[in-house]
């Protein structure tokens, strides 16, 4: 991920932040520590993007987990170069 920063908004358990993977445009949201229901909802999302698939919806296309810190990478696979 390279530009990751800025801010696109805050969700249930984090900040949603704009980045780029490679060439294409990516959401990455990060997980807030200090969530009291965090982790659970985190995990939730995973598991419904790993059943839903539809051409509208962005796709979850990885994770990153260093540590304390871990976020989502989301992008809109009609925008992905293949």
């Amino acid at each position: 991920m390279t530009n990751f920063g800025r801010i696109l908004g805050k969700g249930g358990f984090g900040t949603v932040n704009h980045g780029y993977l490679n060439d294409t445009q990516a959401a990455v949201k990060m997980l807030t520590p200090s969530s009291v229901q965090g982790y659970k909802e985190f995990e939730a999302e995973v598991k419904l993007f790993l059943r839903v698939h539809h051409r509208n919806l962005t796709n979850l296309v990885g994770y990153c987990h260093e540590g304390t810190k871990m976020g989502l990478v989301y992008v809109r696979t009609w925008l992905m170069k293949i």
